[in-house]
């Protein structure tokens, strides 16, 4: 009589996929934050760019309101930075937006969040295979 065993990994292979999910995330995020800053142009929301520089991809506890400074040309660039999901259940977390206080007036005009949501979608699966590839092949 033979006997076969498996060396079960699994929870190796959990925090694989939890890694692979959170890269994903911060890309999917990351481009939001681009396709949302392009929507905001002269005559759609754009005045001195500083809106268009405060928005950024975030980690999900990250307090936007601290972001709020005087409109102008040389407000600090927010964006670019990599955010680092936040675990809520069996959910990665992260957040895109911005801490201006007049940035819900622009956006109720002008939907740039959502614009960028939105493009952004349709290619959230292929992100996720693509992060998830990386890993089978490591």
């Amino acid at each position: 009589m033979s006997k076969s065993y498996v060396n079960w990994k699994g929870g190796l292979a959990e925090g694989q996929i939890e890694q692979a999910l959170s890269d994903a995330l911060v890309e999917i995020g990351q481009r939001i934050e681009g396709e949302a800053k392009k929507e905001l142009r002269p005559g759609r929301g754009k005045v001195t760019g500083t809106l268009q520089r405060s928005i950024h991809a975030a980690s999900a506890d990250y307090n936007f309101s601290g972001d709020h400074v005087k409109a102008g040309s040389g407000t600090p660039e927010r964006g670019g930075g990599v955010p680092t999901p936040r675990r809520s259940g069996e959910r990665l977390i992260i957040a895109v937006g911005t801490g201006m206080e007049y940035a819900m007036r622009i956006h109720l005009l002008y939907g740039y969040l959502r614009a960028g949501f939105n493009k952004v979608s349709p290619q959230a699966l292929g992100i996720v295979k693509k992060y998830i590839a990386r890993y089978k092949e490591a």
